[in-house]
């Protein structure tokens, strides 16, 4: 198995660690934003630090995968020092992949135009299809990209009832009401929609699903075994406004 981290989550990397001393699932974690403007070889020499630390709190002498948190970092002034350090753990064995979470189509043609990565982690679901209908899913496969899919349920949203979601959701109840209308005439679940979808995404090469209890797991394992029995057209459930699709800018408009 797999386990997604970052230093930015809280205590998890130490966690983890406690609870896999032996070492038995693969780790991908992240770098902090550099904070910085222009990234230059005193901040290459802190990702790195902080990676040592991150290993530290992990209790591992390397790692899976390192992904920039914010694919934008690459691109920033200076990126190819943040690049040329994470080349070099990668060829002294301290991860075995590099690359970076990405938000947006445009990040993932600046990426590929420095370098091909090993890792891109992409948003994408049943209401977020949008690097799908761009091209950006074809071309990242086709230049050999491991691509692993977040936000699987919107942030949770996708199995929420709308009216406990922030209000600026509501103006979208038609959009989330289709996925509900097809989970009732197909007779399975919102949970199981959203896993179908991405089962149906054959690029995908692992999807991250985030759980916040035993129990959650629980549901989304039993999900998980009915994905292959749906075999309908999911396509026409995506959503348009980039506002609901977009995370960082709910709580702007709530």
């Amino acid at each position: 198995g797999l386990l997604d981290t970052a230093p930015a989550y809280g205590d998890s990397e130490a966690v983890i660690g406690a609870l896999d001393p032996d070492g038995a699932f693969e780790i991908i974690t992240k770098i902090l934003p550099v904070s910085a403007d222009i990234i230059g070889a005193a901040e290459a020499d802190e990702v790195e630090q902080e990676f040592d630390r991150s290993l530290g709190r992990l209790g591992r002498s390397s790692v899976e995968g390192l992904l920039v948190h914010h694919g934008s970092q690459f691109l920033a002034p200076g990126g190819e020092h943040l690049l040329k350090r994470l080349m070099k753990l990668r060829e002294t064995g301290r991860v075995r992949k590099i690359g970076a979470s990405i938000y947006s189509a445009a990040e993932i043609d600046g990426i590929l135009d420095m370098f091909v990565p090993d890792i891109i982690q992409i948003p994408i679901s049943v209401a977020d299809q949008r690097l799908i209908a761009s091209g950006h899913l074809e071309k990242l496969k086709k230049s050999g990209v491991e691509i692993h899919a977040r936000s699987l349920f919107l942030q949770g949203a996708l199995l929420s009832p709308l009216c406990g979601l922030p209000r600026f959701f509501h103006a979208e109840k038609d959009a989330f009401s289709r996925v509900q209308e097809r989970a009732r005439e197909t007779g399975f679940t919102a949970l199981e929609i959203c896993l179908a979808f991405a089962n149906q995404v054959v690029a995908l090469d692992r999807l991250i699903l985030g759980v916040a209890s035993v129990e959650e797991f629980g549901e989304i394992e039993a999900a998980a075994k009915t994905v292959t029995d749906i075999q309908c057209d999911l396509d026409d459930l995506a959503f348009l406004n980039p506002d609901i699709l977009d995370p960082s800018r709910w709580a702007i408009k709530s």
